[in-house]
């Protein structure tokens, strides 16, 4: 899987948007992860690689909860 960030040359600049601002900005995004704000639908494996390649400055991903399989994203 490839995240489509990773050779986009408005990395530098969605680097420093809200996580949701990103998808509201970026119709590749979207197409990328459709579920963006729905924890229970949301592709994990997806926005982990987002967060790795896009290195954001306003949010992060934290465990939602003891079983691992949900994650939430908090603002810096």
């Amino acid at each position: 899987m490839i995240c489509p960030c990773e050779n986009c040359i408005c990395m530098s600049i969605c680097r420093h948007k809200r996580y949701l601002v990103l998808f509201e900005d970026c119709t590749i995004l979207k197409k990328f992860e459709s579920n963006p704000n729905i924890i229970e639908h949301r592709l994990n494996e997806k926005i982990i690689l987002l967060e790795k390649v896009l290195q954001p400055s306003k949010w992060f991903i934290k465990t939602y909860h003891e079983s691992n399989d949900l994650l939430r994203i908090e603002s810096k």
